[in-house]
């Protein structure tokens, strides 16, 4: 069975990228299918690009490169909620610039070895300080993104999944809730979230997905 790898492309290097297949496999056929672009070349080299976004393409598009490029690389104005127990980061980024942000740390207690009631009591502290970490992630979120969530295409999310479950189920996110109820994103990993995490993860949103078979 064939084995498929994938690459990532940064927007501000797709055209290259989309040349150098061409001048490596020759001028490839080009066909546009549930919002990628298909690549054919003619030494048999396939490529599927897509966007993590979904593009709403056209199947029967004139040219769909030019088509495929010019979706996939708009600038989108995007919030970012990263969650973790210890640190959660928010931002709104337009293209890949992150041009708003706030980040908190909290102090969440290791697990611990004890047994019995100690254990127990243990637990339940570690528990009340996450979820008021999980409060705190959600006033930067009230701050930040509900006011703007009207001119936002989407929000992307990382960290852990049931952080961002308590944070994003605040009854004051009634605008976000509705944008990422509309809008589903996948969840991403995110070891740190810290500023630098939040344009990361803009650069990463934007790039483009491309799926090579083994002859690409």
């Amino acid at each position: 069975m064939e084995q498929w790898r994938s690459v990532s492309v940064g927007t501000d290097r797709l055209a290259t990228w989309l040349t150098g297949f061409a001048q490596r496999h020759g001028p490839p056929q080009a066909t546009l299918a549930s919002g990628a672009l298909h690549l054919l070349a003619p030494d048999g080299a396939e490529a599927i690009l897509s966007s993590r976004w979904p593009l709403a393409l056209p199947n029967d598009a004139n040219d769909p490169v030019s088509t495929f490029v010019t979706a996939a690389t708009l600038p989108r104005r995007v919030g970012i909620l990263l969650v973790r127990r210890e640190r959660h980061a928010v931002g709104i980024a337009e293209g890949t610039t992150v041009t708003s942000a706030r980040v908190g740390r909290h102090y969440v207690q290791g697990r611990t070895k004890a047994g019995g009631w100690s254990q127990q009591r243990y637990a339940r502290r570690r528990e009340n300080q996450a979820n008021q970490a999980y409060e705190k992630a959600a006033a930067d979120v009230v701050d930040l993104l509900e006011p703007e969530a009207a001119s936002l295409e989407g929000i992307i999310t990382g960290g852990d999944a049931r952080g961002l479950e308590a944070v994003l189920s605040d009854s004051r996110l009634k605008r976000v809730d509705a944008l990422t109820r509309r809008v589903p994103l996948p969840r991403l990993e995110v070891n740190d979230p810290t500023r630098a995490a939040l344009v990361e993860f803009a650069a990463r949103y934007a790039a483009i997905t491309v799926r090579l078979n083994p002859l690409a």
